[in-house]
């Protein structure tokens, strides 16, 4: 502590909240450029970088924050020395950057089941982390395949009621509510929130976030009365915990915004959604997926105000930055898609947004199947612009595709 007492008096080191440091970038530089053994050098500090990193929720703005050092310091993900590859993996996954966390997932699940066996605690946890990161890819399929293994074999080596077996099945939960299963979501999301209310109490972070996923399967399940008052919970005991500005507390915010602006009340929901956005770019920066979905929010509710001039230029850079950092195809991408497609409907410009819907009809039927809820979505949303356009016959036989699918799905 002396030592490092003298260096922060040189101005060498500067020490932030806690026991955080940091280089100044001159030093930075000057070490660039005046060392030897440079390869020695960086494995050092990837391995110093490696123990700073804690894996707990509450770390991960200080994760975020170490991105452009992990960039500047693996230029090859084989390299990271496997005690440190899931660390990496999520600090990748944090910053978004959901390729290099999966590349370092892979290793990490194939080394654990070499080392330990398909049975080991510590391959199960791989193996979720894997899933996490395939459902962040729009790989559901891949995800729900290993989230149903973890699951059964939890349940076998903890039992049904034990933590991690519950946090497998609101894994399992989360990865159905984006497959569209919404239904079986509900039935593993309310066991979760029940059980964990009897092991945490009412008020724990882990009970809470099992609400939070409850209330946004209801979401979707379109029982906004029943979602409303989860997160209105959700909301205040976070405040209460964690503080006004703490991620988790900002998700609920912008949760909570959104099912505003589902039961119609919007100018309830503009003022949370433009304090979710200003937050997440003060804390995430302008391109984490998490701002972004602040953003593309916020445009839904200035294009349900009829603000069609501001929530345009949101949804056009929202767009842009998702098909940076997800790819063209990623669902996410897609919403994005048929979101500005929307707001040109508002704006009467059909042309522009029929071929952004033909897009997303289309991929989507590729990415999620013909019968799942948000291909339906887009189904009815192409049909209408047809009718705009009046191309008659294309709109009413997609709305008999629409109509026959939708009846398919009232029967499950």
């Amino acid at each position: 502590m002396v030592i490092i007492e003298e260096i922060v008096g040189y101005s060498l080191v500067d020490r932030h909240s806690g026991a955080i440091l940091s280089i100044h970038p001159l030093v930075q530089s000057w070490c660039q450029d005046t060392l030897v053994e440079k390869d020695k050098v960086r494995e050092c500090m990837m391995d110093i970088l490696g123990m700073s990193v804690r894996l707990t929720d509450d770390d991960e703005l200080f994760r975020i924050g170490l991105i452009a050092h992990v960039d500047s310091l693996i230029q090859n993900s084989a390299i990271v020395k496997p005690v440190f590859q899931t660390k990496y993996a999520r600090i990748y996954a944090d910053s978004g950057r959901y390729k290099e966390a999966e590349s370092l997932a892979v290793t990490v699940l194939d080394k654990q089941k070499k080392l330990f066996g398909t049975n080991h605690p510590d391959t199960l946890t791989a193996m979720a982390n894997l899933a996490s990161t395939y459902r962040q890819l729009g790989r559901y399929q891949e995800a729900e395949s290993l989230e149903v293994t973890v699951l059964e074999k939890g349940k076998q080596l903890f039992g049904a009621d034990h933590p991690d077996t519950l946090c497998a099945m609101a894994n399992l939960a989360a990865t159905y509510r984006r497959l569209g299963r919404y239904q079986e979501a509900k039935s593993l999301g309310v066991t979760v929130v029940e059980k964990r209310k009897q092991l945490f109490g009412a008020h724990n972070p882990n009970t809470l976030r099992a609400m939070a996923n409850l209330a946004a399967t209801y979401c979707e399940l379109g029982k906004f009365q029943e979602a409303e008052p989860l997160e209105v919970t959700v909301l205040e005991k976070r405040k209460q915990l964690l503080g006004a500005d703490h991620p988790d507390t900002l998700h609920a915010l912008g949760t909570l915004a959104t099912t505003y602006c589902w039961l119609g009340r919007y100018r309830e929901a503009k003022p949370l959604g433009v304090t979710v956005l200003e937050k997440r770019k003060q804390l995430f920066g302008a391109d984490n997926p998490d701002t972004l979905c602040a953003m593309a929010n916020l445009a839904a509710t200035y294009r349900e105000l009829g603000r069609f001039q501001e929530a345009e230029p949101l949804e056009v850079t929202v767009l842009e930055k998702r098909k940076q950092l997800l790819g063209a195809d990623h669902p996410d991408t897609l919403h994005a898609l048929g979101n500005l497609a929307t707001t040109y409907c508002r704006l009467r410009r059909y042309q522009e947004a029929e071929p952004l819907e033909v897009t997303v009809l289309e991929k989507r039927k590729k990415l999620l199947g013909a019968g799942h809820p948000h291909t339906l979505i887009a189904l009815g949303n192409l049909a209408t612009t047809y009718r705009k356009l009046g191309k008659y016959q294309e709109a009413k036989e997609l709305q008999a595709q629409y109509e026959e699918a939708d009846n398919s799905l009232q029967s499950l």
